[in-house]
């Protein structure tokens, strides 16, 4: 009877950690970022507002196609350049220019770099600008 007393608790451990490693897995099907796009309904603009401008633009009679890349944060941001003024010999002026450090967190805070697609994303729109289809 006291051995019994003392496996109880780690039985109930036993059920929490499978418990706890079940709500992980729940919590890691998060939905696509394109599910909110409803084929026949959701217009150009509309998909304008959500992902920008697309990367390009595919023309044809009957529509378009438009193709969204992910940000490549590393080629994605331009380095900034400012030019300063410092003395130089003789009473010359000399100008030079200096890089300006965004910082490391710089990228991740860019509210346009946030709403990309997370991978390549192709949308079909007919000739009146709704979505006919979403090619992944």
């Amino acid at each position: 009877m006291r051995r019994r007393a003392t496996l109880m608790p780690v039985v109930r451990l036993r059920w929490l950690l499978w418990g706890f490693l079940a709500f992980l897995s729940a919590c890691a099907f998060v939905p696509h970022q394109t599910e909110w796009i409803a084929v026949g309904h959701t217009t150009r603009e509309e998909v304008i507002d959500a992902y920008g401008e697309p990367d390009l633009v595919m023309a044809a009679a009957e529509g378009e196609t438009v193709v969204y890349r992910p940000m490549n944060l590393s080629r994605s941001i331009p380095p900034l350049e400012i030019p300063t003024v410092q003395a130089g010999p003789r009473g010359m002026v000399a100008t030079k220019i200096e890089p300006i450090n965004r910082g490391p967190n710089a990228a991740a805070m860019s509210p346009a770099l946030r709403k990309r697609p997370d991978r390549d994303l192709r949308i079909r729109y007919d000739a009146y600008g709704i979505v006919r289809e979403i090619i992944r």
